[in-house]
């Protein structure tokens, strides 16, 4: 024990000494954070919203965040700051995701809280949701914009759907064709009229895709 103070009183006095509470506080709030952010990755696809950019938004808040906890000479000034700057981020992502769910899809509202209290966090409860990245956007017959299903069979042909157009649109195709060969569907793209196969789908799967499109 002598050694190690007489160690710390060899120290020279502009070293950097951090209060060990302080640094779990700043640790924890940071972990919090993170998190959040990782929640928020795997949300804005479940929800169909701008997934890039509330990830950069998320890091510019987490950079700032940081900073102000390193900078600002008041501690406790500095944790309000941050706790500020975070809860207006989260408060302004669950407002924008809510939006764009129905209710029983809502966080942090009342109902969400009393379903947490009823059933807790067991997965088992409900079914979870395919993810759905919807980058093509698609219009019936009517004009008017096609949703991104509710029921998880109808999210898979929509999420087929999305992928197919996306590759043809993508590798700037004429055509695509779904030609039924046994259990499963060849896939073709035709680039400048030469046909390219791409992997084949179940041949379930494609004629629910096939109806998917005829009902559009």
């Amino acid at each position: 024990m002598q050694i190690f103070t007489d160690v710390l009183a060899q120290l020279p006095s502009s070293s950097v000494y951090v209060h060990p509470l302080k640094l779990l506080v700043m640790v924890l709030l940071f972990s919090g954070w993170i998190l959040f952010a990782q929640w928020l990755d795997k949300d804005a696809i479940r929800v169909n919203t701008y997934r890039q950019i509330w990830n950069i938004i998320s890091l510019i808040c987490g950079a700032v965040g940081l900073l102000l906890l390193l900078l600002l000479p008041i501690f406790l000034a500095a944790v309000a700051a941050y706790v500020v700057v975070m809860a207006t981020f989260m408060i302004v992502y669950v407002v924008h995701r809510n939006g764009l769910v129905t209710e029983e899809d809502q966080v942090c509202t009342p109902a969400h809280f009393r379903r947490l209290m009823s059933e807790g966090f067991r997965s088992g409860k409900r079914e979870k949701k395919i993810d759905v990245a919807e980058r093509v956007g698609l219009r019936d017959a009517s004009g008017d914009r096609v949703p991104v299903p509710e029921a998880n069979e109808e999210r898979e042909v929509f999420a087929a759907a999305q992928e197919l157009l996306y590759a043809g649109l993508f590798r700037h195709a004429q055509g695509v064709e779904l030609i039924p060969a046994g259990q499963v569907a060849k896939v073709r793209l035709v680039i400048d009229g030469v046909a390219t196969e791409r992997e084949p789908l179940e041949r379930t799967l494609a004629d629910r895709l096939i109806g998917f499109f005829k009902g559009i």
